[in-house]
């Protein structure tokens, strides 16, 4: 319902359906990270946030959700999630991070 891929760059098409489940939720899980397109052996990444609008994602679910949110994120490596905690108060009940990257 979020973003369709790691690279989310379709701004128009990502939010409307998410926000409209995030608000009727119990709960809001999302599940971000990164892919093997931008996360591999052969790949350097220029910067540590996370791709595309996950980052925009994750702060609007956070605001609009109607209970708690639980972040996951998928990364083989270091992934900076500063901006996202610090703009938006999280009502986050778990944060969790896996090392391997999303398949």
């Amino acid at each position: 319902m979020g973003c369709g891929d790691i690279a989310s760059k379709n701004e128009n098409l990502i939010f409307p359906a998410a926000m409209k489940a995030a608000k009727n939720a119990d709960a809001t899980i999302i599940l971000g990270g990164l892919d093997l397109s931008v996360e591999a052996e052969s790949l350097d990444r220029e910067y540590l946030l996370l791709p595309g609008y996950q980052s925009q994602l994750i702060n609007q679910l956070a605001k609009i959700a109607k209970g708690p949110v639980i972040l996951v994120i998928m990364s083989a490596g270091g992934i900076d999630i500063s901006l996202i905690l610090l703009l938006r108060k999280m009502r986050t009940s778990k944060l969790s991070f896996d090392s391997e990257p999303i398949h």
